[in-house]
């Protein structure tokens, strides 16, 4: 069995401030990205301290109704409200640590330190911090390297993407080199990922799908004696999934507790078969005898997921544009309408997800990160306008668009070497295993919601990462190795 890794000595342990460098998009505009769903996340946790404690941020005070909102993501008509699943209340928590410290760079900063962490915790699995000089050197690459590419805008983000972001890789770093790694990392990196769970839906579907994977491959490979080391970290991939859904499970309950509603999730799956052509064919052409309550609601002209969701326009919406009451309905009945629409049209059906996995995988824009989505353009009552069509990208974006892109496209190249690479063991199977976990985060992102570009670059850093850091290893490996007789 391979030595545990080194603890971090003396000033190794400054190198998570490194994360601070990562801060730079926010520092050149002076202020913090936020979302139309930022919005959202805030309120949910101030509606909490308001009914808890009595408080609330003078920034909602003017848009909140007598008594408070029912909870995030609350919607309806009439006095009669449906509140969303899909809008964490522990991330919202997470974020309202920053109107109550007066400043929203506050989370900020924790997520610039958290990400250090993760950076510092990858470089360790493949140069040891024993090698002093070594460990160094690696360091300071991975943060120059990851500077360039997306995931610094990531970290000024009042978004869950980045939790997931990071999460993936360490989980990763738990699946491939468990019992090499120390106790606390162990804590960090399964704490790291329960919080992402918490966060967002798509991190428990990620861990589910690999922790099942894992067991999967340690049962068929118990003969050879290695499955118990694929099979240990696995269970607690699994633990950091169901932390998701108990806490998705927590807050259903105490909905119903203080409000008498039960939350509804928004119909994605059926958002996306309706803009992918399958579910829009269905509702066409298969109405008759289905009993599907969006057949009594026909949709006019093109429609695309997003305002299939949420445009309050009968015809034009699918979700929120439909009474309270049938709106709940089209939710229940989102796993039948989308088997109903796979039996129906099983080869359309799966081209349209393959051909959303592969849009999301090639996607490397950062539209997400444009100035009018600053903090201090952030409104509690009303959404971010929308950008004109054709509207160039900020220079920033586009040159760090293109180097990604570039970085991608040169860290597939080198799998190739990898494979073939004398570095054996911990090492190359980490950097194919953080490529199996960009790939199942985008196919499950891209067929549950779409293929928005944010969760394809959320994670994509860690793929020219991993690569270069293995070069770095092979390099070091090279020379510590003693020279062979002529």
């Amino acid at each position: 069995m391979a030595p545990a890794i080194s603890p971090l000595r003396g000033s190794q342990r400054l190198l998570f401030l490194l994360g601070l460098v990562l801060l730079w998009p926010g520092l050149i505009h002076g202020d913090v990205y936020v979302f139309n769903d930022t919005i959202s996340y805030l309120r949910g946790a101030d509606t909490l301290f308001l009914k808890a404690f009595g408080h609330q941020d003078p920034f909602f005070a003017p848009v909140h109704v007598a008594g408070g909102a029912p909870g995030p993501g609350a919607i309806g008509e009439g006095g009669r409200t449906m509140v969303l699943y899909g809008r964490s209340i522990y991330f919202g928590l997470f974020l309202y640590t920053g109107m109550l410290l007066h400043s929203l760079w506050v989370p900020v900063i924790a997520q610039a330190l958290a990400t250090g962490a993760v950076l510092v915790a990858i470089v360790r699995h493949f140069i040891d911090p024993a090698r002093e000089a070594a460990f160094r050197r690696a360091c300071l690459a991975a943060f120059a390297i990851v500077a360039v590419t997306p995931l610094p805008f990531f970290v000024c983000y009042l978004m869950p993407d980045l939790a997931v972001g990071l999460a993936l890789p360490g989980m990763a770093l738990l699946l491939v080199g468990w019992r090499r790694e120390r106790p606390v990392w162990r804590v960090g990196l399964l704490a790291l990922a329960v919080f992402a769970a918490l966060a967002h839906s798509t991190a428990v579907a990620v861990f589910t799908l690999f922790g099942i994977a894992a067991l999967l491959i340690a049962w068929r490979g118990r003969a050879n004696g290695r499955a118990r080391d694929l099979a240990i970290p696995a269970l607690p991939m699994l633990l950091a999934g169901l932390g998701g859904i108990a806490g998705e499970a927590a807050f259903g309950l105490a909905t119903r507790l203080t409000t008498s509603l039960d939350p509804v999730r928004p119909p994605f799956i059926t958002a996306r078969l309706v803009e992918d052509g399958p579910g829009r064919r269905f509702l066409n052409e298969r109405c008759a005898g289905s009993g599907f309550v969006l057949c009594r609601y026909p949709l006019e002209g093109e429609v695309t997921a997003e305002g299939f969701l949420w445009i309050g326009t009968p015809g034009r919406g699918g979700f929120k544009a439909l009474p309270v009451d049938d709106a709940v309905r089209v939710s229940h009945e989102q796993t039948r309408f989308a088997l109903a629409v796979a039996r129906a049209y099983p080869v359309e059906t799966a081209a349209a997800m393959v051909k959303d996995a592969a849009k999301l995988a090639t996607n490397f824009t950062l539209e997400e990160f444009r100035p009018v989505f600053l903090a201090g353009t952030m409104r509690p009552d009303m959404r971010f306008e929308s950008v004109p069509p054709g509207t160039p990208l900020p220079l920033e974006l586009r040159v760090v668009s293109a180097l990604t892109m570039l970085m991608v496209l040169a860290a597939l190249a080198s799998l190739v070497w990898i494979a073939r690479a004398r570095l054996v063991g911990e090492s190359k199977r980490l950097v194919f295993v953080v490529l199996a976990g960009i790939v199942a985060n985008d196919v499950i992102c891209a067929c549950l919601s779409g293929p928005f570009a944010r969760y394809n670059t959320r994670v994509i850093w860690a793929l020219p990462l991993v690569t270069l850091l293995f070069m770095l290893a092979a390099r070091e490996q090279q020379r510590s190795e003693p020279a062979r007789p002529a």
